[in-house]
């Protein structure tokens, strides 16, 4: 993976231009997920939907693509995805295993599943703090685990995942696992919902690890999983996150006008004149959903835009009350 800092802006906003497998994209990102995991379709339905309008970016559970999937055509769909030139994103599929209570997704699964996906990013096979688990063991196993992720057949870049039971032990977490390797983390993750209880907690806690990331290389990408809301999208970024995913698109409809995500229902009062909203062609379920999409890649974009013309941190301003801005003192 190449990495380059095009710009920068505001507190810790920048742009980057990544390459990986011959591909690029600029940063900041937006990776809409699909999970077999309270969605209202199949992952088969939102993986076509997101090829079909050739959506640059995915990330998708490699639970949703173990071995009984083999025999299907998802595995073929995601890998014309991959090789027409758009960003595969895998993940471990431990959300899926943990919230079905499947004790039989084991690491070989998540082995069997990297050999055969060309993805261009693949998460470690990541390890959750046990009930009463010292830190020092859960440490060690998390950092055998992205030793035993790195070394997977893949032509993906390792992507680690850290947790931690509340945001000063994730920190400690990450410190951690940066001084853990002798190799170069170019991207590593962190869940948003582990980073703070309110917003500001998690801004400050997201600049304090963007911080310890330039002190190693200004380069290392901060991937925030689990966050679609386009308020926290604008903070995190302004605090240094330069990627993420979730699967917001598929529960909510964005509202462009109030940068809210709205219940389903409520989808029929935004008032938008985008390519979908316009178009009675699709069932309005799958509209919203492309409604969805075309709003992330659209305020994404945006975004990445002020930041180059140096008028993010303006941007930020005016859409987050100037108090919350000096309530965060980063």
């Amino acid at each position: 993976m190449e990495i380059e800092v095009s710009h920068k802006s505001g507190k810790g906003s920048r742009s980057l231009k990544v390459t990986v497998n011959g591909k690029r994209w600029i940063t900041p990102t937006y990776f809409p997920s699909v999970s077999s995991q309270g969605v209202r379709y199949s992952v088969d339905s939102y993986v076509d939907l997101l090829v079909e309008h050739q959506f640059p970016f995915l990330l998708v559970s490699s639970y949703d693509l173990d071995r009984e999937s083999m025999s299907n055509d998802l595995v073929k769909k995601i890998n014309k995805f991959s090789d027409n030139g758009n960003i595969l994103f895998v993940d471990s599929g431990m959300y899926e295993s943990t919230w079905k209570r499947d004790p039989n997704w084991l690491f070989d699964n998540y082995r069997e599943t990297i050999s055969v996906v060309k993805c261009d990013l693949y998460s470690s096979f990541d390890i959750f703090p046990g009930s009463n688990e010292g830190y020092s063991n859960f440490m060690k196993r998390t950092i055998r685990a992205i030793r035993k992720s790195r070394a997977l057949e893949s032509r993906g870049e390792l992507v680690p995942i850290v947790h931690g039971e509340n945001p000063q032990e994730l920190f400690k977490a990450v410190k951690k696992v940066l001084r853990a390797f002798d190799f170069e983390l170019r991207i590593i993750s962190v869940p948003e919902r582990e980073t703070g209880q309110d917003i500001i907690e998690r801004a400050r806690l997201l600049r304090r690890i963007r911080k310890l990331l330039d002190q190693q290389d200004q380069d290392t990408i901060l991937h925030l999983l689990g966050c679609g809301d386009p308020i926290s999208l604008v903070l995190f970024i302004y605090c240094g996150v330069d990627s993420f995913d979730s699967l917001d698109w598929l529960k909510f409809a964005l509202d462009p006008d109030e940068l809210r995500m709205r219940h389903f229902s409520h989808s029929v009062l935004i008032d938008c004149n985008c390519p979908y909203c316009s178009n009675n062609h699709y069932s309005t379920f799958f509209q919203v959903l492309l409604h969805n999409l075309y709003f992330y890649q659209g305020f994404m974009d945006c975004v990445g835009k002020k930041i180059i013309a140096n008028e993010f941190e303006d941007f930020v301003e005016n859409l987050i009350k100037p108090y919350v801005i000096r309530k965060l003192r980063l």
